[in-house]
């Protein structure tokens, strides 16, 4: 399995359509729809740049977690990156550079157990 480059023009262009006012609107939608507790855990499959990734870890708090995981490495270092700008407040979503793994696989299925996450 190929992976996915997200390195300069094409790493601006994600960027730029995942901040895009469209995109700010569906991550709103998909959040309502979860709607997410303090204390849950959330898998997210194909987190791209962490965008979702974040806002459900301001949702599920310093007690939930979230795990993310992302086909390119691009995609999973841009999500890091994305997850220092929080810095180190209360508020911060605590989701660690071990949790955002790139996972290859050609499984119909992800090898996760929900203790995992």
């Amino acid at each position: 399995m190929n992976t996915l480059s997200f390195t300069g023009e094409m790493a601006r262009l994600q960027q730029a359509i995942a901040e895009s006012h469209d995109l700010v609107v569906c991550r709103g939608t998909v959040l309502e729809g979860l709607n997410l507790r303090t204390s849950e855990r959330v898998l997210e499959v194909g987190c791209g740049g962490g965008y979702l990734t974040y806002e459900a870890a301001r949702f599920v708090g310093p007690t939930g977690r979230v795990c993310a995981i992302d086909i390119s490495p691009d995609q999973i270092a841009a999500a890091q990156q994305r997850g220092a700008e929080f810095g180190s407040s209360n508020a911060a979503p605590r989701i660690s550079r071990r949790r955002l793994t790139a996972m290859r696989s050609s499984m119909p299925f992800l090898p996760f157990k929900s203790s995992n996450i």
